[in-house]
């Protein structure tokens, strides 16, 4: 089954705190400025909000850094870093938020008998550049070169390259995830998400394996989402998945009740990282949305909120994003919702929210309140 829709997000990297070391961590920081000398009401308020989110698993780190301010969600890159046995490498993506690439920028270091050997390359505008460092040193020699290939800003992709795919497995949840990155000359093609065996409630004999895809450089569908049957047992259970079964009749005395097909309309995914929980939920049916969807005329949203075992002692937060065939932003991004409250004492918490929309691109809610008890 085959869903092909807009765009989303890439915060389905995060995963669980199961095996492998895994840790979720992250920093969200906003600053609000009033001007209250301001000559019109629009420009009173100077807002800027950014989050953070890292996770970590097996030596390697994988960050995503969304940054909105009053005019809307302005930047986004993503990066990874760590050890691959004597490799040390580094990568980075960054992504103009209007749905366009802008730079891919990798680095590897490792020991070559007494040499250690540095590459570092970048791709922007479809042009090229390579750096390539040697270094090493005996009693009496010391040795240092660097040679460059590329970068001349001519637009057109040096040294003959044709490509580069990615490709890393990782824990995800309950199942192990499958990930891969397909990079161009022309940039960002392609970053793929994948799982297998997810199981159907009372179907035993019948599994799921699921694909999301994004895109951003010429494809119609900036998303796809692909559901295939399986006829297999998995054991994954942190996977929902949304059934709606159809069936004509069953009002006597002359209409009798016609089972009909079997529907898969939706899949959800959800785990707790320490005292913090993931869910993530795409719905394409017609039936009664999941929670994160419900009331919303968005197909697909992801949420981190802290847990009743909170990581943060008597810091509470949540933040949402959500996603919409017809948005014209990156990755489909339709909307973000961000809240925190701290409780002061016990009788006094302090909140924070605010909403962003792509319909009415910028901060179109932001909330600032307290509760006292007594």
């Amino acid at each position: 089954m085959k869903r092909a829709l807009g765009t989303g997000l890439m915060l389905l990297m995060l995963a669980s705190v199961m095996s492998f070391g895994q840790t979720l961590s992250g920093r969200w920081t906003m600053d609000v400025e009033l001007d209250t000398l301001a000559g019109n009401i629009g420009d009173y308020l100077d807002f800027t909000s950014s989050l953070t989110l890292t996770y970590t698993v097996d030596g390697l780190v994988f960050t995503s850094v969304s940054t909105i301010n009053d005019a809307g969600w302005v930047d986004q890159t993503f990066s990874a870093a760590g050890t691959v046995a004597v490799f040390d490498v580094s990568s980075g993506l960054d992504f103009a938020t209007s749905g366009s690439f802008e730079k891919f920028d990798a680095a590897v270091s490792f020991p070559f008998a007494s040499l250690d050997i540095d590459l570092d390359f970048e791709l922007k505008d479809e042009d090229l550049k390579l750096d390539i460092g040697v270094e090493g040193a005996t009693d009496v020699v010391a040795l240092d070169i660097e040679i460059t290939f590329g970068g001349d800003d001519n637009d057109v992709c040096d040294l003959n390259w044709g490509g580069a795919e990615i490709d890393v497995e990782l824990p995800f949840c309950c199942a192990e995830l499958e990930a891969s990155l397909e990079i161009s000359c022309g940039g960002f093609e392609n970053a793929c998400f994948s799982v297998s065996g997810i199981e159907i409630p009372n179907l035993p004999w019948l599994s799921l394996d699921a694909q999301v895809c994004f895109y951003v450089q010429t494809e119609a569908a900036k998303k796809q989402l692909t559901l295939t049957p399986v006829f297999d047992f998995g054991a994954d259970v942190c996977f929902d998945v949304y059934i709606e079964q159809l069936n004509d009749g069953g009002v006597g005395p002359d209409s009798a009740l016609v089972l009909g097909d079997i529907v898969v309309s939706g899949i959800g995914v959800s785990c707790e990282i320490g005292g913090v929980a993931f869910v993530g939920q795409s719905y394409f049916g017609t039936g009664t949305k999941p929670s994160l969807l419900a009331g919303t005329d968005y197909w697909e949203a992801y949420q981190l909120a802290t847990t009743d075992e909170a990581c943060c002692g008597p810091f509470t937060f949540s933040f949402a994003v959500f996603f919409d065939e017809d948005s014209t932003d990156l990755f489909d991004v339709a909307g973000f919702g961000a809240s925190m409250s701290y409780d002061l004492g016990d009788n006094l918490t302090f909140s924070i929210a605010h909403d962003f929309s792509e319909i009415a691109p910028g901060v179109d809610l932001w909330t600032l309140g307290f509760e006292v008890t007594w």
